[in-house]
């Protein structure tokens, strides 16, 4: 998380490019007036989402960026679908426990083995029953899983 002088700093250095995001915040492509090379700066990204543009800016990062663990965590806490891009974390368990804790969909991106480990499927369907579908068709087939998702 950025304090307050790191955030103030970080807005008026990106002002302009933060508006120019934001008002295409619905759109599935960048401007075409964006600066490119910000998708490679953390700081610009941490801002990002921590205006809660994280969904509008994960999709997009430079490649190198999906292999950094405190992108991700911040990531993860202003979008659920974070996880999906950050593959190489795909099966950590405390990644993966993070993610599902917050957007029980989530699931639906862990590694299979993660997908078939109890505790991770039920904080995932304890968030939102619609996981069970993500959860493995062992975990799918167990009574108190079932009932677990549909009481949720």
């Amino acid at each position: 998380m950025m304090d307050i002088a790191e955030f103030d700093a970080a807005f008026k250095k990106y002002e302009k490019d933060f508006d120019t995001f934001r008002k295409t915040y619905s759109s599935k492509e960048l401007p075409p007036d964006f600066n490119k090379e910000l998708l490679k700066d953390k700081t610009f990204i941490r801002f990002m989402i921590n205006e809660g543009y994280g969904n509008r800016v994960i999709p997009f990062l430079d490649a190198s960026l999906y292999d950094d663990r405190e992108i991700l965590v911040a990531g993860i806490k202003n979008w659920g679908g974070t996880l999906r891009y950050f593959t190489k974390y795909q099966s950590d368990r405390d990644i993966v426990k993070l993610a599902v804790s917050s957007f029980g969909q989530s699931l639906a991106f862990a590694s299979p083995s993660l997908q078939d480990d109890e505790e991770i499927v039920r904080l995932a369907i304890k968030e939102t029953g619609k996981a069970i579908k993500y959860a493995s068709e062992r975990l799918r087939a167990k009574d108190d899983i079932i009932l677990a998702a549909l009481i949720q």
